[in-house]
This record gives structure tokens, C-alpha cells and sequence, in this order.
């Protein structure tokens, strides 16, 4: 069910005033939030953090999903934001015919602290990348005067 579906059980509710046949009882379902896990529709959301180096040379990992952990891989080069999609892992159809899917967002965690041997080895990179992610966007922009 979803947030907002209503609940009908006939002949549960109050008693009428007439003394007739009890009324039915209804309840509105409010699905609360999961601390992993995100829902829309019958498919779920769920970020994944991974470093610099799995993203830019690729790795399995393990993610959770709500029938227990699966083994993903990741590919090389995967860029943050990427949707990686687990078919049929997420919420069951109302209707009782298969499920949505899993989603695992791809979140690129930067260390916030580097040695100075890693600072070093980051600048070398940096220096041998012929890569300007922001080509393109020159004169794109426009500001208010």
C-alpha cells in the first residue's frame, strides 16, 4: 500500500443510530520513511556511497536491498548521480503481479582530510587529466544585471 491508500473492513465500524447493521471502518495508511531506503511508486531509492578509486577503476560491492545484501559491480568511470538499477527488488505490485525496482544512486564521497603524499599523488592526476568536465558551459549562463 501507499501513503494515502484507505482500508475498508465492512461491518467493523460503529454500531448506526438506529441500532441497524454496524457501519464499515476505514483506515487511511501513512507509510513512514526508512532511513536507507527511499519510495516512489512500487520502485525504491537508495544512495551509494563509494570513492574516487571504485568509481574511476570500477569494483563490486556489496549493497542492501529489502530481501538481504546483493553483490553489485560497479563499472569503471561511473559518474555520481549514475542510476544503477536492480530489477524487481523494490516494492510489490498492488495487484500481486511482480515487483517494482531498485535504484542505488551513485554518490562520489571526497575524503575531506588527505596526507601530503596523497595530496601529491592527487595533484600528479590532476596534472595528466586532459578532461575539463565544465567544457561547454562557457557563455551558457546568464546573469541578472
Amino acid at each position: 500500500v501507499r501513503t494515502g491508500s484507505r482500508i475498508r473492513l465492512p461491518g467493523q465500524g460503529g454500531q448506526s443510530a438506529t441500532g441497524g447493521s454496524p457501519g464499515d471502518l476505514y483506515f487511511r495508511v501513512t507509510v513512514l520513511e526508512h532511513p536507507l531506503f527511499r519510495r516512489d511508486g512500487d520502485d525504491l531509492y537508495c544512495d551509494l556511497p563509494l570513492t574516487f578509486a571504485e568509481v574511476a577503476l570500477g569494483t563490486t560491492v556489496t549493497v542492501p536491498t529489502k530481501n538481504g545484501e546483493v553483490s553489485v559491480t560497479i563499472p569503471p568511470g561511473t559518474q555520481g548521480g549514475k542510476k544503477l538499477r536492480l530489477p524487481g527488488l523494490g516494492v510489490p505490485h498492488l495487484n500481486g503481479t511482480g515487483s517494482g525496482d531498485q535504484f542505488l544512486v551513485v554518490r562520489i564521497c571526497v575524503p575531506t582530510e588527505l596526507e601530503e603524499e596523497h595530496r601529491e599523488l592527487v595533484r600528479k592526476l590532476a596534472e595528466r587529466d586532459p578532461e575539463n568536465p565544465r567544457r561547454g558551459m562557457r557563455g551558457k549562463f546568464h546573469y541578472p544585471k
